[in-house]
């Protein structure tokens, strides 16, 4: 957390909020040692927290736990880590009920695999699968480009560009949805309009430069430029 917590960026601004959460609790709490948990009824009356009824201690891995991981797991360090902890917390108290909970959907996979109980965290969900939520946008093939660039029209209206595309393709298509190619940022694109086969796409201007902030507002990532897009022009 230490080497996290610096910077502009979202994961160092949730490290830091999460390192005040927590120094609050300690405060509240009147104990300067984590080894016993801290009841998680502080909550409630933590004025970071939303008020909510708790009962249990919330606990820290304060000492080293480790289990071996089959050598042909994949991932990165840190999953595997944790993942090797809960195997450790499972084997040191088999008379507790241990379960991961992650909303990394690989996470759990890999936990299954194990033999792990892992659930994803349902708090923040309004619907049972969020996957059938419409997200607006679609990831192109790969090959797009070798696929149809020879047959597109494109042409310039001031400092916008737009592209045409006659094909079968642009019928999975809906207007103002956004397009992209995961591996190439220069090309990210509005759908426009569309009427049978035929398509025009506006190339979406790249809010993650500096070049191209809102009043000092830059995109971190390619959906909030996405958002920053539906704002600034229709």
């Amino acid at each position: 957390m230490i080497t996290l917590k610096k910077g502009l960026t979202e994961v160092a601004r949730n490290v830091r909020q999460v390192s005040r959460f927590l120094d609050e609790l300690i405060r509240d709490t009147n104990q300067q040692s984590l080894i016993d948990g801290i009841p998680l009824s502080r909550i409630g009356a933590n004025p970071l927290a939303e008020k909510m009824d708790c009962a249990g201690r919330l606990y820290f891995q304060t000492s080293v736990m480790s289990a071996l991981l089959p050598d042909t797991m994949p991932g990165s360090l840190a999953d595997n880590s944790i993942l090797s902890i809960i195997l450790a917390l499972t084997k040191r108290l088999p008379a507790v009920n241990i379960i991961l909970v992650s909303k990394d959907i690989n996470m759990r996979i890999k936990a299954a695999t194990l033999g792990l109980v892992a659930e994803d965290y349902h708090n923040d969900q309004t619907l049972d699968d969020i996957d059938l939520l419409y997200s607006g946008a679609m990831a192109l093939d790969s090959d797009f480009w070798q696929e149809h660039g020879a047959t597109m029209q494109s042409w310039q209206e001031k400092d916008r560009t737009f592209y045409r595309l006659d094909d079968p393709l642009v019928a999975e298509w809906y207007p103002n949805q956004y397009l992209y190619m995961e591996d190439d940022f220069n090309f990210e694109a509005i759908v426009r309009k569309r009427e049978g086969y035929s398509a025009i796409l506006e190339l979406a201007r790249d809010y993650r430069t500096k070049h191209h902030n809102i009043w000092g507002i830059s995109a971190k990532n390619r959906e909030q430029k996405f958002r920053i897009k539906c704002v600034i022009r229709p």
